[in-house]
């Protein structure tokens, strides 16, 4: 199912979303600005990686720093985890996690970098891709999606899975309101939010 969607302005919440992330994802060590921030030790999220190029637990290190990792096995566009398992509303196939068919939303509009997108999808659930971060809001049988790529790239293939509770695929789902936004946060005329 297709719609096409026109943006009537308004910065949304894609980008409140993307600058909560960033606010909260700052939170972690040497953060806080009191005189005595707390002290980072190697290994940590956030901190310097150890002296031999490792961290704790499941974190990577990238940029000489102690990261959550990339891709966690289960979730969209990940490997999946032992027993070909999945997060919820996702399916394993070719020992990839994604989106049953006529569950994956995808944004066809190349320039576009965050979204906002409500739908009306009583008991839905939403599993995000691993190239974007996104949050989800509910209010009675409407559900709203505002996501934001990790990397200035098209967001390519599916973004999110929007299933029903136990992974079905929801009849009759359509956006009934998308705005999408540019590298630069300028909305984006026409973009065109697909469920497939």
């Amino acid at each position: 199912m297709t719609m096409r969607a026109r943006v009537h302005g308004g910065w949304g919440i894609a980008i409140g979303a993307a600058a909560l992330v960033l606010v909260l994802g700052g939170a972690g060590c040497g953060s806080g600005g009191s005189e005595n921030p707390p002290a980072c030790t190697a290994g940590a999220s956030g901190c310097a990686c150890k002296v031999d190029g490792t961290c704790d637990g499941d974190l990577q290190c990238s940029d000489s720093l102690c990261v959550a990792p990339t891709c966690v096995a289960g979730t969209m566009g990940c490997p999946c985890r032992t027993g070909a398992a999945c997060d919820n509303g996702l399916q394993c196939t070719a020992d990839v996690c994604g989106a049953p068919a006529g569950t994956g939303l995808v944004v066809g509009h190349a320039a576009v970098r965050a979204c906002d997108i409500v739908f009306d999808a009583p008991g839905a659930t939403v599993a995000y891709a691993s190239q974007v971060t996104g949050v989800t809001a509910r209010r009675g049988d409407r559900v709203a999606l505002s996501f934001a790529a990790k990397a200035d790239a098209a967001l390519d293939g599916p973004v999110a899975a929007i299933t029903g509770s136990d992974g079905s695929v929801l009849a009759g789902v359509a956006p009934q309101k998308a705005e999408c936004f540019d590298r630069l946060g300028q909305a984006v005329a026409d973009p065109v939010v697909t469920l497939r």
